[in-house]
């Protein structure tokens, strides 16, 4: 059976492969906390999912107090791709 690496080795890896994926594209990704920015997010996510309110940017930000995923892809200032995700649970627990 493989073994999980320790978290600190994942978290490395995960940052250089960030960091490869972000100056290959251009782009920066960024942890998006302030309203304006998840405001911003929230029309992104509408004007690409062609929806009047796909999320509000109030969901957003309780998405991520909670520890939840919610990010924003920037180039030269602009946000031009976004991301969120949540937590779930195994059959574990």
């Amino acid at each position: 059976m493989q073994t999980m690496p320790d978290p600190a080795t994942l978290r490395a890896h995960a940052a250089r492969t960030l960091g490869t994926a972000e100056a290959t594209a251009g782009i920066k990704i960024k942890t998006l906390t302030e309203l304006g920015e998840l405001q911003e997010l929230a029309r992104l996510f509408s004007v690409i999912w062609a929806a009047e309110e796909m999320i509000s940017s109030e969901l957003l930000r309780a998405l991520g107090h909670a520890g939840n995923y919610v990010v924003g892809a920037f180039t030269n200032g602009d946000m031009v791709g976004a991301g969120s995700g949540s937590w779930g649970c195994t059959t574990a627990g």
